[in-house]
C-alpha cells in the first residue's frame, strides 16, 4: 500500500501524504472486505450505521469481531488530527466523509447482491462502483496531508466528485474488473462492470475484456484533456491524480498486484531495500 502511494506522491514533502494515504487504503480495503465478503447483511447496516454516527459508542451496535476494527478506525483518524496539527487538523472531517461515500456505495452493492440484480448497462453499474473501488476516497486523502497551497475550498471542490475524479475512478474500477473477475466468480459476489458489459451487449467475456480496455483508453483521453486544460484548481490536484491513474495502470498492468503483492515484490525490494538494484 505504501508503494502505491510512494508512486503517486512521491516528493519529499509529502512524507505525512504518504503516510495518510496508506493508512486510508489499509482501512478501504478491510471495510471491502467485511462489507462485500465477511459480514451479513445485518452486519454490514450495523457497520454502516455505526460509520455514520462517528462516535466511540457506536461500538456497543456492532458484533464482537467488528468493534476493534471500528475502534481502531477512530482512533485512527485522531491520531491524523494530531499529526496534522491545530491549523490543519479540520481536514480529518473530510476523510471521515470519504468513508461514508465508501459505505454508501458498498451498501448499494450489497443490495444488488441480495437481489441478484444485474446493472442494465456498464453506466449504471459506474454510478456505484466507481466509488467503491477507492480510486475516489484514495486521491482526495492524499491532499488532506499537503501544504497550504490545497485550501478548505479546494477540499470541498473534491468532494462534489468532479469529472477529473470520475475519468480516474472510472480507470481504476475497469482496470480493477479485467483482473478480478474470473477470481471473483467462484462465490456469491454483485456483478462486476464485465458482467454487465456482458449482459448489455451480448458479448463473450474474452471480447468484453477487449472492449472495456477500450473504454479505459477513452478514460484516460478525457482525463489528460482535463489535465491540460487550465482551471481555478492548484495544477498540484490535476497532476496528483493522473499520477495515481499512473500506478493504477501499474499495479493492474499484468495482473491484479495488490491482491498477489509478489508478483511487484522485486520492484518494492529496489524501492526500499536496495536502490543499488536499480
Amino acid at each position: 500500500m505504501h508503494f502505491w502511494m510512494t508512486g503517486a506522491c512521491s516528493e519529499p514533502q509529502y512524507s505525512l501524504t504518504r503516510v495518510i494515504t496508506t493508512k486510508m487504503t489499509a482501512y478501504i480495503t478491510i471495510l471491502d472486505d467485511i462489507m462485500d465478503t465477511y459480514s451479513t447483511t445485518e452486519e454490514d447496516k450495523l457497520l454502516a450505521e455505526a460509520i455514520y454516527r462517528w462516535e466511540e459508542n457506536a461500538a456497543e451496535i456492532l458484533p464482537e469481531y467488528m468493534k476493534d476494527f471500528y475502534l481502531h478506525l477512530l482512533k485512527t483518524f485522531d491520531t491524523c488530527e494530531d499529526e496534522l496539527g491545530p491549523n490543519k487538523s479540520f481536514r480529518v472531517f473530510y476523510l471521515k466523509e470519504l468513508l461514508k461515500v465508501l459505505v454508501r456505495a458498498n451498501s448499494q452493492e450489497i443490495k444488488w447482491r441480495d437481489e441478484h440484480y444485474v446493472p442494465k448497462t456498464i453506466n449504471e453499474h459506474l454510478e456505484i462502483s466507481r466509488a467503491t473501488v477507492g480510486g475516489f476516497q484514495v486521491a482526495c486523502s492524499s491532499f488532506v496531508g499537503m501544504g497550504d497551497v490545497i485550501t478548505k475550498e479546494n477540499l470541498d471542490w473534491l468532494l462534489t466528485y468532479p469529472e477529473l475524479l470520475k475519468y480516474f475512478s472510472t480507470i481504476a474500477r475497469l482496470s480493477n474488473d479485467i483482473k478480478s473477475t474470473e477470481r471473483e466468480q467462484i462465490g456469491a459476489h454483485h456483478a462486476s462492470t464485465v458482467e454487465c458489459y456482458m449482459l448489455q451487449h451480448r458479448t463473450t467475456m474474452s471480447d468484453a475484456f477487449e472492449r472495456i480496455k477500450d473504454l479505459i483508453e477513452d478514460a484516460w483521453k478525457d482525463m489528460m484533456k482535463l489535465f491540460l486544460t487550465p482551471t481555478e484548481q492548484p495544477k498540484l490536484i490535476a497532476k496528483t491524480i493522473v499520477d495515481f491513474a499512473r500506478t493504477v495502470d501499474y499495479i493492474y498492468k499484468k495482473s491484479d498486484a495488490f491482491t498477489f503483492s509478489h508478483t511487484i515484490k522485486d520492484m518494492i525490494t529496489m524501492l526500499y531495500v536496495d536502490p543499488t538494484l536499480f
